[in-house]
């Protein structure tokens, strides 16, 4: 398994390889196996964030673990970034860019930001963008859409801030409190716009 602890060189000859496989490869078993792979990961720890040091702010890893999920199953697909050293310290995806509708990553098309959201959307017209195997980025964290049905809420793979592990949860799916207003129209407004805030990415293939 790929983590942030292997050598930058390795990481390198590693995507090469996965570039050559993906090739031909259909794209929706590429979305089915992201979610398998993730699921095969819930409840390990190998993303715990690190602490600070000197200078040095904490980092998380939530982008690598989806990162490392890609790239088991064939969707690892862009070019790492170059990092302050050049490419001493290259780097995958931040959630950041994963949120940003703008920045392009090789392979996975936009399927909704904020943009979109249209006039009389409710949350769940947002909602209904999201696919298994998506990845959905919003507010610094990020993580990858489920098939699970097994909650009254939609659920995302993703490692936690605070400890690395791999959850399951309703995290991007948190609506607003009811009892906040005045009016119902005024919370679907409301829901809406949260709902809205998170980027959903879909791997379409090279």
């Amino acid at each position: 398994m790929l983590t942030r602890r292997k050598l930058i060189l390795f990481t390198t000859i590693f995507s090469v390889a996965r570039m050559e496989q993906v090739h031909g490869k259909d794209p929706a078993s590429i979305r089915d196996g992201m979610v398998d792979r993730a699921r095969y990961y819930l409840k390990t720890t190998d993303w715990a964030p690190t602490e600070a040091v000197g200078e040095v702010e904490k980092r998380y890893y939530c982008n690598v673990f989806v990162a490392d999920v890609a790239s088991d199953v064939g969707g690892r697909t862009w070019d790492l970034i170059s990092g302050s050293f050049g490419r001493l310290n290259q780097h995958d995806p931040l959630a950041a860019d994963w949120e940003n509708p703008r920045f392009r990553i090789s392979g996975w098309e936009v399927a909704f930001d904020a943009s979109k959201l249209g006039h009389g959307m409710s949350a769940s017209d947002v909602f209904e963008f999201r696919q298994p195997g998506d990845v959905i980025s919003g507010g610094g964290h990020m993580g990858i859409m489920s098939d699970d049905r097994s909650s009254e809420s939609r659920l995302v793979f993703s490692a936690s801030a605070e400890t690395g592990k791999v959850e399951l949860n309703d995290w991007s799916f948190r609506l607003p409190n009811t009892d906040s207003f005045r009016s119902a129209a005024e919370y679907s407004r409301s829901a809406a716009e949260k709902a809205s805030r998170f980027t959903v990415r879909r791997f379409v293939g090279v």
